[in-house]
């Protein structure tokens, strides 16, 4: 007999920032900064998802790399 969990849990991983990715516990307000500009990255790529298809582990990996997501090309300079 298999068990299954009493509920599923939805994390939102494309939009955390890498210390809560590496370690939850370290959620601060840095990191509501980071997921806010992963929005406004989603917004000026006209809804595209973050990072695309990667794995938690490759987004992991891309971030600890010093990688981030690209500037979009109808982003301003001043943003």
């Amino acid at each position: 007999m298999s068990q299954k969990p009493a509920y599923d849990i939805v994390i939102p991983i494309h939009w955390m920032a890498i210390e809560v990715l590496t370690d939850p516990t370290k959620y601060s307000d840095r990191s509501d900064v980071w997921s806010f500009g992963v929005v406004i990255w989603e917004i000026f790529e006209r809804g595209k998802t973050p990072y695309g298809t990667m794995s938690v582990k490759e987004i992991r990996d891309f971030l600890n790399e010093g990688k981030r997501l690209p500037k979009p090309n109808s982003c301003p300079e001043e943003m």
